[in-house]
């Protein structure tokens, strides 16, 4: 029922008294940031441009952009990275689809990276890592926070004291003043 910081210290009051021991566990967590949440729910901007060029197979920009309802920025965002795939092509302002219709039906390494959150940054195998690399620089998607866990060992000290039965502790059992009898 204690908060952090007050337990916290208890454990290193405990420690200096040789009765526990700490350890301390830095690690790297992965999660959604708030684009992120509505993107594995929504899809990524650049799925729901495919999706859309895929039904069209040619679009005009102009057009594209507005039945997308993709902002300007998520919008230039997935055209980059479905050129970069080629799973598109722009010439003369329009789209042109030049992804199979099995690439269109797979889900991209991001896609499948960004359903599998939360994870340990340390547990990431090769593709992760990548899709990582991909998603980090754009906005709000994914986020890396920094978790301490401390792990507490009874000493053979803190055992022997735990053995001599001590009761649940009372404002009575603590003496706040020298008196005569004491």
């Amino acid at each position: 029922g204690l908060d952090r910081t007050t337990c916290l210290r208890a454990l290193s009051f405990l420690e200096s008294k040789r009765i526990v021991k700490t350890s301390e566990k830095k690690r790297k967590i992965i999660d959604l940031d708030l684009n992120g949440i509505l993107y594995r729910k929504k899809g990524l901007p650049e799925r729901r441009l495919l999706i859309l060029v895929s039904e069209k197979k040619s679009i005009s920009l102009q057009d594209a952009e507005k039945q997308s309802k993709l902002t300007e920025n998520e919008f230039k965002a997935a055209l980059g990275a479905l050129k970069s795939k080629a799973l598109i092509n722009v010439s003369n302002g329009r789209i042109l689809l030049q992804a199979k219709a099995d690439e269109i039906s797979k889900k991209s390494l991001e896609e499948q990276f960004l359903e599998k959150l939360p994870m340990d940054f340390e547990d990431l195998q090769a593709e992760q890592k990548f899709a990582f690399q991909k998603l980090k620089d754009r906005k709000k998607i994914i986020i890396l926070t920094e978790e301490k866990e401390v792990s507490v060992e009874l000493t053979e000290l803190g055992k022997e004291i735990l053995a001599l039965g001590i009761e649940k502790i009372s404002d009575k059992n603590f003496i706040e003043k020298l008196t005569p009898e004491i």
